[in-house]
């Protein structure tokens, strides 16, 4: 954010502009309007005028990236949605793969896929074996389908999954 300031005949008016990218654009829009000097003179009290808007506008800039901005998205109601695309898309399982990875099994998958050279990720289809199957408990394939609910898309077919499964599972492996 930064200051605007534009000059009439009579009097300078003052406001805070905010920079905004709109389809890779840049364009501004007028975040507050201070108003003329007068006005500033009233909000800056006993201060020099425009070192407090100074001030005003670094607390402004320092808040912004403290707060992350909400996404608003807009949908036209009238528009029609196409037939096979997908939407939504389920993160309930954000918390489960913080845990996940806490316990390092990532790194557990990436070394048994080493030793037996894959060529299917097989943390990835452990990873959503459990998320789906604590989400929602299903057969294999039905977890295969409802992890294509999830935000990450799932990149491995259902062969995958029976050839990666006796290597789990497996004790020597271990």
């Amino acid at each position: 954010m930064r200051i605007n300031k534009t000059k009439s005949k009579n009097q300078e008016h003052y406001s805070i502009i905010q920079d905004i990218n709109k389809n890779g654009k840049r364009t501004t829009r007028v975040y507050e309007n201070i108003g003329n000097l007068e006005m500033l003179k009233q909000r800056a009290g006993n201060q020099d005028p425009l070192v407090w808007l100074d001030n005003y506008v670094k607390e402004l800039n320092r808040k912004s990236k403290e707060e992350r901005m909400p996404i608003i998205i807009r949908k036209d109601p009238s528009k029609i949605i196409d037939k096979n695309i997908q939407t939504s898309f389920n993160v309930g399982y954000l918390f489960l793969q913080d845990i996940y990875y806490k316990l390092k099994l990532d790194k557990i998958c990436n070394k048994i896929a080493e030793q037996y050279q894959f060529k299917f990720d097989l943390n990835e289809i452990l990873s959503k074996l459990i998320y789906s199957r604590v989400l929602f408990p299903a057969s294999k394939l039905k977890t295969l389908e409802l992890s294509k609910r999830l935000l990450e898309q799932p990149s491995f077919d259902y062969q995958h999954i029976e050839r990666a499964l006796p290597v789990l599972v497996c004790q020597e492996c271990i």
